[in-house]
């Protein structure tokens, strides 16, 4: 039997993803990034580390393109791939970055509140019960 922790923080790390899959395009204007998001989604099911792979590459085009809402969109999706594959510390340190970012540049978006949710999720995989409650309520 699966621990009920362990389901709780599954679905807690799985919402942001499912509600992305249907949203809209993350910066609405950059093709070339929006394909570089799906590829990443498409492949977190399936393949979370080829996710991770796309990711980083998704990283690298929305620094090139100093974009900050491209940026916490690649660093939210490069945390929920590394929390598929289990390295959840890795995941709750990148989904950090992703959220100090986007409380800079993109506050009250859902895209902020998406960042939160995971947030929350890996912080409470990883031990962090206060701030993942935190993460939660502010999302």
């Amino acid at each position: 039997m699966i621990d009920p922790r362990i389901g709780r923080a599954a679905v807690t790390l799985a919402m942001p993803l499912v509600l992305a899959a249907a949203a809209p395009s993350p910066t609405g204007r950059d093709a070339q990034f929006d394909a570089l998001t799906a590829s990443v989604k498409a492949e977190m099911q399936s393949d979370p580390e080829d996710a991770v792979s796309r990711s980083r590459t998704a990283l690298a085009y929305a620094r090139r393109a100093k974009s900050p809402q491209m940026e916490v969109t690649a660093l939210w999706l490069m945390g929920e791939a590394y929390s598929r594959i289990v390295q959840h510390q890795r995941a709750a340190e990148i989904l950090g970055q992703a959220s100090r970012l986007a409380k800079k540049t993109v506050p009250g978006t859902q895209l902020y509140a998406d960042v939160l949710l995971s947030e929350g999720g890996a912080l409470y995989t990883v031990g962090q019960i206060g701030r993942a409650l935190s993460d939660l309520r502010r999302a």
